[in-house]
């Protein structure tokens, strides 16, 4: 597909899980929350990504303060889903991913220059391992098909979506020299995929409990 397919689509298949959210927010069960919030960011950031480009602006600085935010956003997600069993390994986290993030872009990337890959490689890696860790909960507790389970949908995909990301960030931070093919087909993958998982998350959001009928328990 050309450019602007592309880029309209994946502006449509982003918007349209966070307008279900949106719809949905008020009889969500707040354990959700923090997903629905990285939805959000995610479309905004795509959406004015795409349009200061429009007009030559650089959308490098935006992207890794986006970066830095779903980051947070994604550990508070699973910290609401209980799997940090001290406060103190939580926070942890979120001093150990906050000094990656400023020494790339001190020492780095720039802030403005390069897109922070090695940080996303370091928090979507970080990701990958929560998202095992609550599928395995899941797995051991539950008694029926988790195929419907909201969670258990969202942890899948965020495994299938953050190893593309690593090994995509891993190839782009390396500067090697694959050919302009393959930087084509890896692009290709990343938006197809981006397609998919945006699907997936609508109809998770879709399955997400109300309030009173959803208890978390570990």
């Amino acid at each position: 597909m050309g450019y602007y397919i592309d880029l309209t689509l994946s502006v449509i298949f982003i918007v349209i899980p966070a307008c279900i959210g949106w719809i949905r927010f008020s009889n969500i069960n707040e354990v959700f929350y923090p997903f629905l919030i990285s939805i959000w960011l995610n479309a905004v950031n795509v959406i004015f990504g795409s349009i200061i480009v429009e007009f030559d602006y650089n959308n490098i600085f935006h992207y890794n303060i986006w970066f830095l935010l779903d980051a947070f956003v994604l550990l508070w997600l699973f910290k609401k889903w209980n799997l940090f069993e001290s406060k103190k390994l939580y926070h942890s986290l979120q001093f150990l991913l906050g000094i990656c993030w400023l020494l790339e872009s001190i020492f780095l990337s720039k802030l403005i220059q390069d897109y922070n890959s090695y940080f996303r490689i370091v928090y979507s890696f970080l990701v990958i391992l929560m998202s095992i860790s609550t599928i395995n909960s899941l797995l051991m507790r539950e008694r029926k098909s988790l195929l419907k389970n909201p969670m258990f949908v969202i942890c899948c995909t965020f495994v299938l979506m953050n190893t593309i990301t690593v090994l995509a960030e891993a190839f782009f931070a390396s500067h090697l020299q694959l050919g302009e093919s393959f930087r084509i087909n890896m692009d290709n993958i990343i938006v197809y995929s981006g397609f998919l998982f945006n699907t997936v998350y609508a109809i998770a959001i879709l399955w997400m409990p109300k309030k009173q009928a959803f208890i978390l328990q570990y």
